[in-house]
């Protein structure tokens, strides 16, 4: 980490945001995998 904030609720908050948009991203392409292989 770059810079820790005084309170530590920015950061604590930014990578909380990061993680949930890595886990949306990843159930995303898993959904759409899925789908390419029930197509196939």
């Amino acid at each position: 980490m770059a810079a820790v904030s005084p309170t530590g609720t920015v950061s604590s908050a930014r990578e909380a945001a990061i993680a949930s948009a890595e886990l949306s991203v990843k159930a995303r392409a898993r959904r759409r995998y899925a789908l390419v292989i029930t197509l196939r």
